[in-house]
This record gives C-alpha cells, structure tokens and sequence, in this order.
C-alpha cells in the first residue's frame, strides 16, 4: 500500500487532467453555440424544437465525458494505493494488506463511478444524474425565453449565447468538484480494501481554512464513518492511522 502523505500528493492528478477535460467540455459548448446561431427564428415552434434535440445531444456527450474523466481520476488513485495495475480499466488480485493480512481486490472503477454518481452527495445537495437533467431544461428554458418577436436576430444570437455561457459555468464547477469528490472517496475505498481500520483528517494550517474544517483537523475516524469535505473546493484530505 502506498499512502498519500500531502494534499499535493492527493490531488495532483486530478488537478492535472480536469485542465483537458475541461478544455474539451468547453468545446463541447462551443460547438452547440455555433449550432444555434445557424437555427432559423422564423418559427418559435421549429426553433424550441431544434433547441430541444440540440441540447439533449450536448448533455449526452456531457455526461459521457465527466464518466469519463472520473473514472480516469477512480483508476489513478486506486491504483496509487494499492499499487496494483488494471487489467482494461478492472483491478484485481490480492493485496498485502495493512494489517498484515492478504486482501482481495475487487474494483472496478466505471462501476464505482456510476454507483457514486447515483447516491445523494453531501457536498452538492444534489443527486447527479437529476441536477445534469435540470441544468439542460435550465438552458432550453433560457433559450426559448429569449425569442421574443421584437428582438432583432442579433440580439437574440447574444442572448443565447450568455445562457450558453451560464450553463457552461454551472457544469464547470460541477464536474471540477465530483473530480474531487471521486478522488477523495476511491482514496478511501482503497485504503480500507488494503486493510486501514482507521484515518486521521488533515487541514492545510493555514489562514484559509474554514471553521468547520479546523474543527476535524487531526481527529481520527473509523474508515467507514470519515466525514464528506465540508464545502466546495475543500482541499482537506486523510491518511492511515499506522497502530
């Protein structure tokens, strides 16, 4: 077992690969903005149509792509830990466990990945896969909103665009915090697959730190019972309890 011994160490990697990920969501949303400003505004009923497919499409890659990008940040920080490599995406084997025992490994990071995202998180208030649906009605609504007769067409490519705009922001800031939301659960998941009963919670000691994070700063907990970060963009992390 490997242990992550900084919040450098614990987020390196996800720091590292969310910038391409997000490069390629933010094409993703250029790409339906140029698609739109070549819809006709002749018809609002033809127009809300196209809207409707337009954005489903985009929401579909969406999704694909932050699956992807989490089970890419699931596979790294299994793998750190246990120090096993995958066999197409899938860990297995045995362990020489933190308490001296031999572990079975039995990880699959996609499926990790989609339970994680079909639980309620604590971080967001939200269950994923509802709030993507709610983001896309959100910016269909805003679309449709803005295609008022007395608008010249210009004005309503202008429009549309800064809804385009909103709703890239909103899926930016989720799939940044579910990356750290990932890292930080699989870290625990294969702490605990390599035997740690129990991990210590670690602040950065600095004059950023919140009161409710300072609060858990050096306690321990029972692997199964460690707190969810408290808030967006929480940088705290965990290490094994060596008793």
């Amino acid at each position: 077992m490997k242990q992550i011994t900084s919040q450098k160490t614990q987020f390196e990697y996800n720091d590292r690969i969310v910038k391409v990920y997000l490069k390629r969501l933010v094409r993703l949303f250029s790409s339906f903005n140029r698609a739109m400003s070549k819809l006709s505004f002749d018809e609002i009923n033809s127009l809300s149509g196209e809207t409707v497919g337009l954005a489903n499409k985009l929401y579909q890659e969406i999704s694909a792509l932050i699956f992807e990008y989490l089970t890419a940040v699931a596979m790294h920080y299994y793998g750190y830990v246990t120090e096993k490599k995958s066999d197409n995406g899938y860990f297995y084997g045995e362990i020489d466990g933190f308490d001296g025992k031999k572990h079975e490994i039995d990880f699959d990071p996609a499926s990790f990945v989609d339970e994680y995202l079909d639980k309620y998180n604590p971080v967001t208030k939200y269950l994923y896969f509802p709030e993507i649906e709610r983001k896309k009605s959100r910016l269909v609504e805003s679309i449709i909103a803005v295609e008022l007769p007395q608008k010249t067409r210009g004005m309503k490519i202008a429009a549309i665009g800064a809804a385009i705009l909103t709703a890239q922001r909103l899926i930016v800031r989720q799939m940044e915090q579910y990356g750290d939301c990932v890292t930080l659960a699989v870290t625990q998941k294969a702490y605990a697959d390599c035997g740690v009963k129990k991990v210590i919670w670690h602040t950065q000691e600095d004059l950023k730190v919140c009161a409710d994070c300072d609060e858990l700063d050096k306690k321990v907990f029972d692997i199964d019972q460690v707190p969810p970060p408290q808030h967006y963009n929480c940088r705290c992390w965990t290490s094994p309890v060596f008793a």
